[in-house]
C-alpha cells in the first residue's frame, strides 16, 4: 500500500507518474551497484580519511574489470600510439601531437564521443572523431580529439591544436575499438620507459 501511495502520490498524471517511477529504478540501481563494489550507503564515514581509504580499493576493482577491454595510451615524446589489452600491445601507431602553443594534454581521461563522420570547414578531423575532454579548476571544458587527418604529411610532427592526429586508414582501425568510457592516458615518456602496462 505504501508503495501505491509513493507512486499516486503526484496525482493521476501520467507525466509525473512516469518521473516518479524512473526515480525509484534509478535509486534501486544505484543500491545494487553499491552492494556489488561493496559500498555501505547506510552512514556516513566517521572522518574524511576514512572515505578516502574505501576509494582505492574501488577503484582496483573498476581497474580490474576494465582491464578486459582495450585502452589508449599515447606517448607524445614518441608520436605514437598504442592499444592495450590485457597487459600487451595489440596495436601501434604514428600520431601528430599539439604544436608548442597548444600542446596535447597530459594525464588520465575517457573517450566521452564517437563520431563515424566529423565535420570540420576545412576536413581536417579525417575520417574519425573520438572526443575526450578535461575539466579545469574555474570549471571550463577543454576538448579534444583523436582524429584522422586530410593532412597526412603532419604525422610524427607537432603541429596540431591540442588534438591527437592519425592516418586515416590508423584511425579507422582505432575507432573499431573504441568505447564511450574507453581509459585514454597520455604521457611525456617513450614507451620503452614505461615497463609492461
Amino acid at each position: 500500500m505504501k508503495v501505491a501511495a509513493l507512486f499516486f502520490s503526484e496525482g493521476l498524471v501520467m507525466g509525473r507518474l512516469i518521473p516518479t517511477f524512473a526515480l525509484a529504478t534509478a535509486g534501486l540501481a544505484i543500491l545494487l551497484v553499491a552492494s556489488i563494489y561493496g559500498f555501505s550507503l547506510g552512514s556516513p564515514p566517521d572522518s574524511e580519511d576514512e572515505h578516502i581509504s574505501a576509494l582505492p580499493d574501488a577503484l582496483d576493482k573498476l581497474s580490474a574489470e576494465a582491464s578486459h577491454e582495450p585502452w589508449i595510451l599515447i606517448s607524445v615524446p614518441d608520436r605514437t600510439l598504442a592499444i592495450i589489452l590485457l597487459g600487451q600491445t595489440i596495436g601501434t601507431y604514428k600520431i601528430a601531437v599539439g604544436k608548442p602553443s597548444t600542446p596535447t594534454p597530459l594525464g588520465e581521461f575517457r573517450i566521452t564521443s564517437l563520431d563515424p563522420r566529423p565535420r570540420s570547414r576545412t576536413g581536417s578531423f579525417g575520417t574519425r572523431w573520438m572526443e575526450f575532454s578535461r575539466n579545469t579548476a574555474h570549471r571550463i571544458t577543454h576538448v579534444f580529439g583523436i582524429h584522422g587527418t586530410n593532412l597526412p604529411d603532419t604525422i610524427g610532427s607537432a603541429t596540431s591544436g591540442g588534438c591527437v592526429r592519425l592516418r586515416n586508414q590508423d584511425v579507422e582501425e582505432v575507432y573499431r575499438k573504441a568505447y564511450l568510457g574507453q581509459p585514454v592516458r597520455i604521457v611525456d615518456r617513450p614507451l620503452d620507459e614505461l615497463g609492461p602496462c
